[in-house]
């Protein structure tokens, strides 16, 4: 099965309908991706640039953005991309297992838990996560 990367463009036009014209066109080319067998592979900066977006641009509330990114990984035929750490971010986010830290930080500690000894920060909450150093 072939696969199509989508840009965080495509993917904030696809949740949130705006501009119109655009929004149809990705929502076209989806639903025809979709149709021709391909997977729809949405990246983790993908995820945590349309998550501002959402939020900082569109004025959606932390948790709807995070509702609606998860429920685009719900969806048949879309996947996030290979050892990718946003779902279970997005996961533990909506089940209301992390207020803080939040999910582009939970991210970030997922990623470097995989090659990395320890992360390090300023940020206090991050501490919950495990092997952290909180500096200050």
């Amino acid at each position: 099965m072939s696969a199509l990367g989508l840009d965080t463009s495509v993917v904030v036009r696809f949740l949130t309908g705006e501009p119109v014209a655009l929004a149809q066109a990705a929502r076209k080319r989806i639903g025809e991706a979709l149709q021709d067998g391909h997977e729809l592979v949405v990246a983790d900066v993908v995820v945590v640039e349309a998550y501002f977006v959402l939020h900082k641009i569109y004025g959606i509330p932390k948790g709807a953005a995070v509702k609606a990114l998860l429920g685009l990984f719900e969806q048949p035929g879309f996947r996030e991309e290979a050892n990718g750490v946003a779902v279970a971010a997005l996961r533990d986010v909506a089940e209301g297992q992390a207020r803080k830290p939040g999910m582009v930080d939970r991210m970030m500690h997922s990623r470097y838990m995989r090659e990395c000894d320890a992360m390090l920060t300023f940020e206090k909450a991050s501490r919950k996560l495990g092997r952290v150093e909180v500096l200050g």
